[in-house]
């Protein structure tokens, strides 16, 4: 009994150190194939054939990656790093030729705009002589020709400082015409001015060259995003104008002038110079669609810049040259200051709402009716009436001749005085 005991007891150590033996030798094999195998992941490479230079060679698998050839020793392996090559994938070539033809085609096709409205664009020089009260001065700017008979707008502003207080050309000032490819300069003549929108209209003598006329929009349907052009003439001295592109930004941009006139605009983001000023903003046909800057106050840090519609310029010069003014406006006489400045007075003096007369035209509508200068009219018609622009737009809806009921405020007796005026033609 004891004998079998033991045989048993033998037979049970003998499987535990076998199974023991093959658990060994089964993780020596598997730590050796998994250092193998990592060795060669790290080096970014799969071998061929992999030699041990101990008792024999053993041959690696070939798996679906080759690259480089690596050898493995046993004694102290090596890898050999791959070299990393940055390529990019070619451009198709039929969408670059297309992309190349599309800019070759806009590039074209303003080169052609440039060439074709810049004989119609003008350089305007205006020298004021020096008197016995003031020094010598002068401006430039740009204009536009809108017609072969010498007929050219510009903007009020250019020839300001020649203007006497009636709007007409002092004695000691001269306002000279350049135009491109024509080395002698043109003298102009001044047909009008309109106070309201700043413009101005020229004439000069077409006899003595052959005068080109820009071609104006017919349909002045504008969108935001348009993509625009805008054209000046930048210097006297130079022998070509300026040429500059944007979008437009905005339609219909209520602009004030230097009177504090409101007037509708185009906005755009394309650079207009002080001396482009006056030159033409064009669509991609290159025609005309507005006038750059036309006498606009504005901030200091606005970087924008304004056109007014060619259908307005074209209005504003027809009547201009026909009857010296434009026709159909109704006119109450009367500059207010700007709504921030009035603000300050009310702070101080507790001012009712409305609008602050700072000045009274003589002989018209409003100082017949005894309108004064410090007045602060607070209803028309018996509407409130607290903005410039809230004026300007029932001006603009009333006909001539028409009878008007303003209430005032007047700080000289601190009582409301209420008003009847008759509006009347509108004719500086």
């Amino acid at each position: 009994m004891r004998g079998k005991t033991k045989w048993l007891f033998g037979l049970v150590a003998l499987c535990l150190v076998s199974a023991i033996a093959a658990s060994l030798l089964t993780a020596v094999f598997f730590i050796r194939g998994y250092f193998r195998q990592s060795l060669i992941w790290q080096s970014g490479t799969t071998a061929d054939n992999i030699t041990e230079s101990t008792t024999g060679s053993l041959a690696a698998v070939t798996t679906r990656k080759p690259t480089t050839r690596v050898t493995l020793s046993t004694t102290r392996p090596t890898t050999v790093q791959p070299t990393v090559s940055t390529t990019t994938e070619p451009t198709n070539p039929e969408h670059q030729a297309a992309w190349q033809l599309s800019l070759w085609q806009v590039q074209e096709q303003i080169e052609t705009i440039y060439e074709t409205v810049s004989p119609s664009v003008v350089g305007v020089n205006v020298e004021v002589a020096a008197t016995t009260t003031t020094n010598a001065r002068s401006n430039f700017g740009s204009g536009l020709i809108m017609s072969e008979d010498g007929i050219i707008v510009i903007n009020t502003g250019t020839i300001d400082i020649a203007l006497n207080r009636n709007g007409e050309l002092k004695n000691e000032a001269e306002i000279e015409v350049y135009l491109l490819n024509h080395h002698q300069a043109l003298t102009a003549e001044l047909i009008g001015n309109d106070v309201l929108t700043g413009l101005s209209v020229l004439s000069v003598d077409s006899t003595q060259v052959k005068l080109i006329p820009a071609v104006m929009a017919e349909d002045t349907k504008l969108q935001v995003g348009q993509m625009i052009l805008s054209l000046g003439y930048p210097d006297m001295m130079s022998q070509e104008g300026g040429l500059s592109n944007g979008l437009i930004t905005a339609i219909n941009r209520e602009m004030k002038l230097e009177d504090g006139t409101g007037v509708s605009m185009i906005q755009t983001d394309a650079h207009i110079s002080q001396h482009c000023s006056g030159g033409p903003l064009l669509n991609l046909d290159g025609e005309v669609i507005g006038l750059t800057n036309c006498n606009i106050s504005r901030d200091i840090s606005d970087a924008m810049g304004y056109a007014m519609p060619i259908a307005v310029v074209q209005q504003i010069a027809k009547n201009l040259v026909t009857q010296g003014y434009v026709s159909g406006r109704a006119w109450l006489g009367v500059t207010v200051l700007q709504e921030s400045n009035f603000l300050e007075l009310q702070k101080l003096y507790r001012f009712p709402d409305g609008l602050y007369v700072s000045s009274v035209i003589k002989d018209s509508p409003a100082y017949t009716a005894d309108l004064r200068k410090g007045d602060i009219i607070t209803r028309i018609n018996g509407n409130d009436v607290e903005t410039h622009e809230s004026l300007m737009l029932f001006l603009q809806s009333q006909a001539i001749g028409a009878m008007v009921d303003i209430e005032v405020y007047r700080k000289s007796d601190g009582n409301y005085h209420q008003l009847k005026v008759y509006l009347q033609e509108y004719q500086r």
